[in-house]
């Protein structure tokens, strides 16, 4: 299954205005609903964001296959590279 990458952050303030510029405003409304009530109960950031991602996955099939096909890519020429999978 995807996981977001931990790798990628936006630390530029200037991208995070331009995020949030591009983000319409329930969308925002609704984000920030969600995180103040995970925050209520106690929910660190790293569970949420999980969630999130997954939701997210959940209604974009295609996006998950296409993460999942490059996962799997990925795990094919790893196991090639150490000679555990015959070249095509």
């Amino acid at each position: 299954m995807a996981q977001p990458n931990p790798a990628v952050k936006l630390t530029h303030p200037a991208a995070d205005e331009a995020l949030l510029d591009e983000t319409p405003h329930d969308l925002m409304q609704l984000l920030r609903q969600a995180a103040q009530l995970a925050a209520a109960h106690g929910i660190d950031s790293d569970p949420f964001l999980q969630a999130a991602w997954l939701a997210f996955l959940d209604v974009s099939p295609a996006l998950r296959a296409q993460l999942e096909d490059k996962q799997l890519l990925v795990q094919l020429a790893n196991l090639r590279d150490r000679g555990l999978l015959a070249q095509a």
